[in-house]
């Protein structure tokens, strides 16, 4: 049957409520979805863990997707007045993320509820006191179970508030101890969800439970952003090992750009050792991470490679000389404006505009305009190189056209 009727229920958090459309050999379903906390008073520092509900009116059994990968939906929060979160742009503005996710089929049976916990995040920062408004939204793929063509969208929006007080450190330690418990959960599920709470932005009495997961190799590349979010010297160590080629591939390319973001300089000559020890694109990140790390005392280490470079290694270093943000970097990156390849170009036409906020009017895709390019960067460097301010590279801004 194709008539469907909609109806929208409004509650204490709000709702919104749709039904399946499409569903042939079926009698129109009521589906209704909603998110709420799961509490309205929190700390701050206090993780913010949020229902996601689905219910079935309806007479048949629905099914919904739950997937294990959380960044897939880190749109989904919007918070009114928030502190924008700080990104970190180690390879440039461009982003994005990578890997595979897993996910479950979940059924719901007529008058059955599906409750999903999330953990509330997004680009921003909840680290002040006040009252908070948010909106959550996600188009959510509902299907009737045995028809594989009975398709369609619950588009579910909704809108609640929490309230941020202020902690102390027994009482902000009192909040987090159920999920720290959770870590040993012999449901996976609820331990990854532990997880996720305790490394999105742990305190410092959480770092013996997050190296106890750095030391688990179930749970080994969860922790990463955890020991880089705690940044301390014991975290740090644990990356530096797993950047080591005891462990594999994979979970180096995580621990190693971690460094790099925390950028510590005691981890400066560490990182040139592992770059020197690696190769590929592992070894690219790891002169990404040193560039960042070890900022203008690595510049002339990068120079004396550009010679004999690869051209995925030469878009690596181009990177790496941006995260320097040393002025030594600017003559180095226009000398690569000449180079024949034309992604090794790209990469220094943007770090040069990450650190200059600079532009030429030049393409670089065509060797001859690249060539233009480089002769208006050389003679802008020449009369004003001197006086240039440079900036953050982390700051992903338009970039104003060389005069």
């Amino acid at each position: 049957m194709k008539n469907c009727m909609n109806r929208c229920f409004v509650g204490s958090f709000g709702f919104l409520a749709l039904c399946l459309i499409n569903v042939p050999h079926a009698s129109a379903q009521q589906i209704t979805g909603r998110y709420y906390p799961e509490k309205t008073d929190y700390l701050v520092g206090e993780p913010i863990v949020v229902i996601f509900e689905v219910e079935n009116a309806g007479s048949a059994t629905v099914q919904i997707g739950e997937s294990s990968c959380s960044e897939l939906n880190t749109g989904q929060f919007v918070v009114d007045h928030a502190t924008p979160k700080r990104k970190f742009a180690l390879f440039g503005c461009a982003g994005g993320t990578g890997g595979s996710c897993g996910g479950t089929i979940r059924n719901i049976p007529p008058g059955g509820k599906y409750q999903q916990r999330l953990l509330l995040e997004g680009n921003f920062e909840l680290d002040s006191l006040g009252t908070y408004h948010i909106r959550a939204k996600r188009d959510q793929r509902i299907t009737l179970k045995g028809v594989t063509e009975s398709v369609s969208n619950l588009n579910v929006d909704s809108d609640f508030t929490v309230v941020l007080r202020s902690p102390t450190e027994d009482n902000l330690e009192k909040a987090y101890q159920p999920f720290i418990d959770d870590l040993h959960s012999r449901d996976f599920g609820t331990r990854l969800f532990a997880v996720r709470v305790v490394t999105q932005n742990p305190p410092p009495f959480a770092e013996p439970a997050i190296l106890d997961l750095a030391d688990d190799p179930a749970m080994r590349y969860t922790s990463v952003d955890g020991l880089k979010r705690l940044g301390t010297p014991a975290a740090r160590t644990e990356l530096l090992q797993m950047s080591s080629l005891d462990f594999p591939e994979s979970l180096r390319q995580q621990a190693i750009p971690a460094l790099g973001e925390i950028g510590n300089s005691e981890d400066c000559l560490a990182m040139l050792d592992i770059a020197a020890k690696n190769k590929d694109y592992t070894q690219i990140e790891a002169y990404v991470a040193a560039g960042s790390i070890c900022k203008e005392q690595v510049v002339s280490i990068l120079a004396n490679l550009l010679p004999t470079a690869n051209p995925p290694l030469l878009g690596g270093l181009a990177i790496a000389l941006k995260n320097t943000s040393s002025r030594q970097a600017i003559p180095l990156l226009i000398d690569l404006l000449q180079y024949p390849d034309q992604s090794v170009r790209s990469a220094a036409t943007d770090a040069l505009s990450l650190l200059t906020h600079h532009k030429s009017k030049y393409p670089v895709e065509e060797l001859d305009q690249a060539m233009q390019a480089y002769s208006q960067w050389s003679n802008w460097w020449r009369d004003s190189g001197a006086t240039a301010p440079l900036f953050d590279p982390n700051q992903c801004v338009l970039s104003q056209l060389l005069p």
